[in-house]
């Protein structure tokens, strides 16, 4: 495509939910990749973060430094559940992750972003912080021109079946099986 075909290409009628999922690392990253993508075509973009914490991160960082002008993050999350450091009672998580619903829905149907990412929203119903129903309704529901990408660990057969883009990101080895904990810049 000649630079000129590209500038003038414009955004399909209908958009599409992309939906990444599996127990392999890489589903943040490859959201990631298509928001570097779409940045680099002057889109809005907006990352919501449902699961993760307060704590730093390379992605934050990175779009504040280097993406800012089209692309925002919010983190809602109170951070993992049920794993080691988790102190949290499961209604402090429930909490947030209906605030994360809301403030999705609304980001989604206000019409000024071209790209949604909904990152580790899909594993909010198995923590039974929302219900499969809700999200979905979130994911297909009212939208003008927004495009979706949600991410999680478990495949959601309604979620799969409305997608129009599922891949399914897996594990083979995985540093973290032989006691090697996260690295800055390469897990967050």
């Amino acid at each position: 495509m000649t630079k000129a075909a590209v500038k003038n290409y414009t955004h399909q009628d209908k958009p599409i939910t992309i939906y990444y999922y599996g127990d392999g690392k890489g589903k943040t990253t490859a959201a990631l990749g298509l928001v570097l993508r779409a940045a680099g075509y002057d889109m809005k973009v907006l990352i919501l973060q449902a699961i993760k914490g307060s704590w730093p991160s390379g992605e934050q960082a990175g779009i504040a430094r280097y993406l800012a002008k089209n692309v925002k993050i919010k983190t809602l999350g109170r951070g993992f559940i049920g794993i080691t450091h988790d102190k949290l009672p499961l209604y402090a998580h429930r909490k947030a992750a209906c605030n994360a619903m809301k403030i999705a829905r609304r980001e989604i149907e206000s019409g000024k972003w071209d790209i949604v990412v909904l990152d580790e929203f899909a594993d909010l119903p198995t923590h039974k912080l929302v219900t499969i129903r809700n999200l979905v309704s979130l994911v297909t529901g009212a939208r003008k021109k927004t495009d979706i990408i949600i991410t999680g660990h478990r495949p959601i057969k309604l979620l799969i079946s409305r997608a129009q883009l599922v891949s399914e990101i897996k594990k083979v080895k995985h540093p973290f099986d032989k006691g090697i904990i996260a690295r800055r810049g390469l897990d967050f």
